[in-house]
């Protein structure tokens, strides 16, 4: 599955999600791994694994959002999609009691 039109909204590192309101997408599919062999015991030749991947993609609008449902459907994604108000905040905070 490709979503080349939307590589932009694509999340690929922490720094790519807004902090504020935004909608969320991730597309549900798997990915293909290959593992060299490290030879002997290892039989000679590649390993290929088929494993799960989950894609997000973030979107600052509605319109961009349908856009995105649009093509989703299109290729018969497995996808879901939610509106997120804010990312969430931690703080560590000790307490000591005498």
């Amino acid at each position: 599955m490709s979503f080349y039109g939307f590589s932009q909204n694509k999340v690929g590192k922490k720094a790519d999600i807004p902090e504020g309101p935004h909608f969320q997408a991730l597309v549900f599919g798997t990915r293909d791994e290959v593992v060299g062999s490290y030879g002997p015991p290892d039989p000679p030749g590649d390993t290929h694994y088929t494993v799960p991947n989950v894609d997000v993609y973030v979107f600052k609008t509605q319109d961009e959002l349908q856009s995105f449902i649009t093509a989703a459907i299109g290729e018969k994604a497995s996808f879901v999609f939610y509106q997120v108000q804010g990312l969430g905040k931690s703080k560590v905070q000790i307490s000591l009691d005498v």
